[in-house]
C-alpha cells in the first residue's frame, strides 16, 4: 500500500516574504541581549513557532513583525505595519509589545512594563496569545541553552535579577494556561521554565528506553503534570519515537 503523501497545513503567500523583509530591515542594526547574534533570528524563530502551533498567515507576520514597534518606533512603527500588512497584524502587535514609546531608550522600568503587559495578556485574544507564547517559549529555550553553556554569568545581562525573571516567566505561563494557550507551546514552555530553575531531571545516559505516548489529560492543567508526563506528551505531538535518554 503506498504511504499517503504529507501536505503542509498552510501555504505562505508574498505577504510572508514581504514580512520577513520588512522585520529584516527593521531589526538590521540590533543584535541578541549582550551577543552578535543579529537580532532577526529570534522574531524567526517565534514564526517558526506559530507555523508548528497551527497558526495562520497573519499570525505567522505578526510573529515575524512582533518586536517592530516595542524596539524600532512605537506608534509610527504600527502605522507602518498597519498599512503594509493590515488592522489585524496591527492589532496583534500591538497586543504583544509592553512598551510602545518611539525611544528604546525611555521605556518604563522593566517590572512596571512587565506588570502591566501580563495584566493586559488576561484579557487578551487568541491572536495575541499564541504569538505571545511562542515569545516566550523561543526567549526561555535560548536563556536554557546560555545557561548550560555560560552558567550563571548568563544573569547579568538582564536588565532585573534572576528572581525577577523567574517570577516573570511563571506569571506568564499561568496567564497563557489559564486562556488554554495550545499545549503545543505550554508544554515545552513549562519544561525550559523548570530547566531555568535547575528543576528538570535527565535519565540516565546509558539507559534507552521506548517513549509510551499517552495523551494530555483533560481534567489536569499543565501545571500539574509530572516531567514524565510532560515529556512523554511533548514526544507524542510528533509522533512515536524511539531514543536514548
Amino acid at each position: 500500500m503506498t504511504k499517503e503523501k504529507d501536505v503542509p497545513a498552510i501555504h505562505l503567500t508574498d505577504n510572508f516574504h514581504q514580512a520577513m523583509k520588512f522585520a529584516n530591515k527593521m531589526h538590521k542594526d540590533s543584535a541578541r541581549k549582550s551577543t552578535s547574534i543579529p537580532y532577526i533570528c529570534h522574531p524567526i524563530g517565534v514564526a517558526s513557532l506559530v507555523i508548528e502551533a497551527g497558526g495562520d498567515e497573519e499570525q505567522i507576520i505578526s510573529a515575524l513583525l512582533h518586536d517592530v514597534a516595542e524596539d524600532c518606533g512605537g506608534e509610527k512603527a504600527l502605522k507602518k505595519i498597519r498599512k503594509k500588512f493590515g488592522p489585524r497584524v496591527e492589532r496583534i502587535v500591538r497586543g504583544c509589545s509592553d512598551s510602545l514609546t518611539e525611544d528604546p531608550d525611555k521605556k518604563d522600568p522593566w517590572k512596571i512594563r512587565k506588570e502591566n503587559h501580563i495584566k493586559h495578556l488576561k484579557t487578551a485574544d487568541a491572536d495575541v496569545l499564541i504569538v505571545t507564547a511562542a515569545d516566550k517559549l523561543h526567549n526561555a529555550r535560548s536563556i536554557v541553552t546560555d545557561l548550560q553553556i555560560h552558567g550563571e554569568e548568563l544573569w547579568e545581562r538582564f536588565n532585573s535579577d534572576k528572581d525577577s525573571i523567574f517570577w516573570y516567566y511563571k506569571e506568564i505561563f499561568n496567564t497563557l494556561e489559564a486562556k488554554q494557550v495550545t499545549p503545543v507551546l505550554l508544554v515545552p514552555l513549562k519544561n525550559a521554565i523548570d530547566m531555568m530553575q535547575g528543576s528538570y531531571e535527565r535519565g540516565p545516559k546509558d539507559k534507552k528506553q521506548e517513549v509510551v505516548l499517552t495523551p494530555l489529560p483533560k481534567d489536569k492543567k499543565i501545571s500539574e503534570m509530572s516531567q514524565e508526563e510532560l515529556l512523554e506528551f511533548a514526544t507524542s505531538i510528533r509522533g512515536a519515537v524511539k531514543r536514548s535518554s
